[in-house]
């Protein structure tokens, strides 16, 4: 019908985009990224764990509870 109406159609068209090829290197450093922030996330762990170690290694309950006792003791 349109062909009869006068109206030309290209003779090569592409309809779709071309697929683009996969390229490794992309997904390597994909990968790579992936990587480096479970390694980050792993050290983050590791400062917080020896964080809370030393804390507990500076602050034992029973300095916490004579530190309690002494402030109490000074207000009286």
């Amino acid at each position: 019908m349109l062909v009869n109406m006068g109206v030309k159609f290209p003779e090569q068209i592409n309809y779709f985009k071309p697929k683009k090829p996969r390229n490794p290197e992309s997904r390597n450093s994909i990968k790579e990224e992936i990587k480096n922030e479970d390694e980050v996330e792993i050290l983050l762990q590791n400062i917080n764990s020896q964080k809370e170690f030393a804390k507990s290694l500076l602050e034992p309950e029973d300095e916490k509870e004579f530190d309690r006792e002494s402030k109490n003791h000074s207000l009286i």
